[in-house]
């Protein structure tokens, strides 16, 4: 019985865990949504509908470098040019074309 509620602990504990590393992430997503649609807010002509397909489109389409650059170019000019001898030219390719078709797509909403 003890050897039972041993490992019932070890597998409540990683189930929490699990969980915590979750949630976190979902946190993280958030967070990060919430940057971007800023950014959008800021720098293109969407609704809010419009921003938040557009974040939603970036957190699944492109890395998280450019992302952060995506980001800074809007909020943060000098951090985006610091960023930006570490932006590869397909990085570059990469969100140009993500913005003109996502915004296009996007604007709808």
């Amino acid at each position: 019985m003890q050897k039972f509620l041993g490992c019932t602990l070890v597998a409540a504990t990683l189930l929490t865990f699990a969980g915590s590393m979750a949630s976190a992430q979902d946190l993280d997503k958030t967070r990060e949504t919430a940057r971007i649609v800023e950014a959008c807010g800021i720098e293109l002509k969407l609704s809010a509908a419009g921003c938040r397909c557009l974040a939603d489109a970036a957190i699944k389409d492109l890395s998280d470098f450019q992302r952060e650059y995506l980001v800074a170019t809007t909020i943060a000019p000098s951090a985006a040019e610091r960023m930006r001898a570490s932006v590869s030219q397909d990085d570059m390719q990469i969100l140009a074309r993500f913005l003109a078709s996502t915004a296009q797509k996007c604007s709808v909403e």
